[in-house]
């Protein structure tokens, strides 16, 4: 697998996990008196904290990708 195609699945990963995040603020939000530890649980054993492109950054060619705190991208050619 190229690493381009690494960083489109992370990307994925990353869209999903931020979906999933909405979903648990949603549940948070619910009138309910266990809501909250629900959604933290769901949280703590469902979703990691670590964000994929984070991870993924370890294992892409430094030589061709530029990796900043929060995004991945192609080194442009010089």
């Amino acid at each position: 697998m190229s690493d381009y195609r690494m960083i489109y699945f992370a990307r994925q990963l990353q869209r999903l996990h931020e979906r999933a995040q909405s979903v648990l603020e949603r549940i948070e939000a619910l009138d309910h008196p266990k809501a909250q530890a629900a959604a933290n649980d769901l949280r703590d054993q469902c979703f990691g904290l670590a964000w994929p492109e984070h991870v993924i950054r370890h294992y892409v060619d430094p030589e061709k990708w530029e990796v900043t705190a929060t995004d991945i991208s192609r080194k442009r050619s010089q």
